[in-house]
């Protein structure tokens, strides 16, 4: 690993790697998970860290759902 995923300090993902599946969440509940440039930023940081450390053979993206029901 390049870096652990605490050391990074996002605004606006979360990000893990586990058992070669790297998951990238966005944590924006007050706006319903809308993305946004720094968002944007975030994950390019991220997929780019996953390019280089080979830790990760798949990724995937989760937008979680929780306020939806509450619109």
């Amino acid at each position: 690993m390049l870096k652990k995923p605490e050391e990074y300090g996002f605004q606006d993902i979360i990000h893990e790697k586990t058992d070669w599946v790297a998951r990238i969440t966005i944590n924006r509940p007050q706006v319903y998970n809308a993305y946004r440039l720094i968002s944007l930023q975030e994950i390019c940081e991220v997929l780019h860290d996953i390019l280089w450390d080979g830790s990760a053979g798949l990724v995937n993206k989760v937008v979680p759902y929780e306020k939806l029901d509450e619109a």
